[in-house]
């Protein structure tokens, strides 16, 4: 169990405290991992990064952001998971994942349907909606970009109830724009594939439906900022926001991981 003093710092939640001593074990990754602290999270980072390949630091980084639920979980609602919980629950989520990535790749996909930046000085916010008629909800997935294509943060959540396509999708672009309000990005370009949703948000006639006072919402957001831009892509061009929001289920939570491992989530597609 996770203890709860006021000074855990990231070396005890990650590295040295038993239970995470633990987890590395059952995860089945080089030793590499547990055998040195170079000095501070990000450092341990870029350590464990040249010492694993590509899948080993996959299951790395998704066993540290399990690790990183069970401690708030703990601390938060006094719920308590078993280090193999976290690791199974690691693996799990990779091959959902995995799944998506397999499913949203085309060969031979021409180079105008791939992701495009944004102009520098602007942050891209790619938002989508997937629909879980077994669950009975709509999984929300959004994800940060900059013009050097560098993963800022991103978001998962999911809400119970399904409506129409255009609502859910008008749900979870005020999730996108709510998102770059808590990050301070004032100059943004909030992307999504659903057409009818973004032409609503475009659209300054007054929209007297459930759908339009969503849209309020939005635009009440981004009153404060200094540019936004609403573009509407193909699904393609879509592909991390689309494996987030399908994986949301999957995390039975909001996703957030502690910001060091953001720049490390090699595994998102672009």
């Amino acid at each position: 169990m996770t203890c709860r003093y006021p000074s855990e710092d990231s070396k005890h939640v990650f590295y040295d405290y038993p239970f995470a001593r633990q987890t590395w074990a059952l995860a089945n990754l080089p030793s590499a991992v547990w055998n040195s602290w170079p000095g501070g999270l990000e450092e341990w980072l870029l350590l464990i990064r040249q010492g694993l390949d590509h899948d080993e630091f996959n299951m790395f980084v998704v066993v540290c952001w399990m690790m990183w639920k069970h401690r708030n979980a703990l601390v938060m609602e006094n719920k308590s998971s078993t280090p193999l919980e976290v690791v199974n629950s690691a693996r799990s989520f990779l091959m959902d994942f995995q799944k998506c990535i397999v499913r949203t790749t085309h060969p031979g996909q021409p180079s105008e349907m791939a992701w495009s930046p944004p102009k520098q000085g602007l942050i891209k916010i790619n938002f989508d909606a997937s629909i879980s008629k077994n669950l009975g909800g709509v999984g929300i997935g959004v994800v940060a970009r900059d013009h050097e294509r560098r993963i800022l943060d991103w978001r998962t959540a999911t809400v119970l109830g399904i409506t129409a396509p255009e609502h859910d999708e008008a749900i979870t672009a005020r999730t996108a724009v709510e998102f770059a309000n808590q990050m301070d990005w004032r100059s943004c370009v909030i992307e999504g594939d659903c057409l009818q949703a973004i032409q609503k948000i475009r659209a300054t006639k007054e929209d007297s439906s459930s759908t339009g006072a969503i849209i309020s919402d939005i635009h009440v957001f981004t009153t404060d900022f200094v540019s936004v831009l609403y573009s509407h892509v193909k699904r393609s061009t879509n592909r991390a926001a689309h494996c987030l929001a399908q994986v949301a289920f999957s995390l039975q939570e909001e996703g957030v991981l502690p910001s060091q491992f953001v720049i490390f989530l090699g595994w998102i597609p672009i």
